[in-house]
């Protein structure tokens, strides 16, 4: 199975699960031989016309392939829904695991990361997930507490912030951190809200957990943000509560819609 955005459908139109599906292809090449996926990457395409698709012939002069493939093209079919949710569970939820009301918006985060080697100085904070704009973002921010361990802290721009109590961890340990907050889902009163009492009570909220452990879990309310306006690791729009960017390593990230940018 192949995809690339010329072959996807317009993305105007109805809402409809095999459109939410290509939503998910976009701007991504997948390749998957016998249902077991090979290649996945983000990366800009060229557009084109189904006219100008060929199978098994180079017909455009480029260099990196002979002319023709030596083997033989026995049957071209499109793929099916079920096909593309046939693929191994990770790139399933990555390309179609969202709620059909949320386009646009990411839906809990998780991150895996690795802390760096040796510890800034105590008291200094770093982004681990930053959304919205200048003046109106919000933050995910990791406190190293030295020997003692770090905290999680969350600060909505201009309202303030809190942390986590200290919890011990070692340099160069790997963590994974779910996130929900406010600014990750639709707001209540939006046509994407769905059912708008339990998105009223997710917008409200921020819970974050690291390696199974609840380490923050309260009410707090967030800017709006667009799932592009959603980092992993740096801190884009100027915030000054933590440094420009994270010093250890985002190992994988994983959104319901798959549109979290590193």
């Amino acid at each position: 199975m192949l995809s690339l955005e010329s072959f996807l459908p317009a993305a105007d139109g109805e809402p409809t699960a095999e459109r939410l599906i290509a939503d998910g292809l976009r701007g991504r090449v997948v390749v998957a031989l016998d249902g077991r996926e090979v290649l996945t990457f983000r990366g800009a395409q060229h557009p084109s016309t189904r006219a100008e698709i060929s199978l098994g012939a180079n017909r455009i002069g480029m260099t990196s392939a002979k002319t023709e493939f030596s083997g033989e093209i026995k049957a071209v079919a499109y793929a099916t829904r079920a096909e593309v949710m046939a693929l191994k569970p990770s790139i399933a939820e990555r390309l179609a695991g969202r709620d059909p009301e949320w386009s646009g918006y990411s839906g809990p985060v998780t991150f895996t990361l690795r802390l760096p080697e040796r510890f800034p100085a105590s008291g200094l904070a770093e982004p681990l997930l930053t959304s919205g704009v200048t003046g109106a973002g919000d933050f995910l921010n990791v406190v190293y507490q030295g020997d003692a361990g770090i905290q999680i802290g969350y600060d909505r721009w201009g309202y303030g912030a809190f942390v986590s109590e200290v919890f011990p961890v070692q340099a160069g340990q790997e963590l994974t951190v779910h996130l929900s907050a406010g600014f990750l889902f639709p707001p209540d009163w939006s046509p994407s809200a769905g059912d708008p009492a339990s998105l009223a009570a997710l917008n409200g909220r921020v819970v974050v957990v690291v390696d199974g452990r609840i380490v923050l879990d309260r009410e707090a309310a967030s800017h709006l943000a667009r799932s592009d306006q959603v980092t992993v690791g740096v801190n884009r729009i100027g915030g000054s509560t933590a440094s420009e960017r994270f010093s250890g390593d985002i190992i994988a990230v994983r959104s319901w819609d798959g549109v979290v940018n590193p």
